[in-house]
């Protein structure tokens, strides 16, 4: 690719090659200021603002990864900071994915009035009892049911010990004046953690 782009461009393949990452950590410094300037424009922000006057920016850029060397001391000169490289952090998203606990969400969306539910993840869907017939300890357990089957089939059941509500909204639906059944929006996950730690001993309970 780098030789069709030098061709293009006219240039030498190590001056294209800058143009690549001074155009790529410029894009990343235009993203944060956008995040930034996205916060500003809430109201919570504007009242802390007034409060603080002043201009709130990073005096650091943190970065691992592969390409982190070669890109976040140019993102940090851009924005005027302090590039932070940590040790082996061409390696530390690897290591995050070997000690991280193997997780599972569903979203899951219940139509009491039509009678049947679907799950976001993997599209499939069933009927569930209409109306009044159903009610929320049914919606409870058929998420966690379908929580379950599927961890099952992602082999990772043996990690299913503990479950955590994300979210749960319930709107009742009605039809001249009598209520005829209920939408239920619910999410669910197992919780993130932490498999084993590297190069130091597993926390206790009382040091978490």
């Amino acid at each position: 690719m780098i030789t069709e782009l030098t061709k293009k461009a006219g240039t030498q393949p190590d001056q294209t090659a800058e143009q690549i990452v001074r155009t790529a950590c410029q894009t990343i410094v235009n993203n944060i200021e956008q995040m930034f300037a996205d916060w500003e424009q809430e109201p919570a922000y504007r009242v802390w603002e007034i409060m603080q006057k002043t201009t709130i920016r990073p005096n650091n850029i943190v970065g691992i990864g592969g390409a982190a060397g070669g890109i976040i001391p140019e993102v940090a000169k851009l924005m005027k900071c302090t590039a932070v490289i940590p040790d082996h952090a061409e390696v530390a998203n690897a290591l995050g994915a070997a000690v991280a606990q193997p997780t599972v969400t569903v979203n899951i969306r219940i139509d009491t009035e039509r009678g049947y539910f679907t799950v976001a993840e993997d599209g499939s869907s069933g009927p569930v009892p209409k109306g009044r017939l159903f009610r929320d300890e049914d919606a409870a357990k058929l998420v966690r049911e379908r929580l379950f089957s599927r961890a099952d089939e992602l082999n990772i059941k043996e990690y299913v010990n503990k479950i955590e509500m994300v979210h749960c909204e319930v709107f009742n639906m009605v039809r001249d004046w009598t209520a005829i059944g209920k939408i239920y929006d619910i999410c669910i996950q197992t919780p993130r953690n932490i498999l084993f730690y590297l190069g130091r001993e597993e926390p206790t309970d009382e040091q978490e």
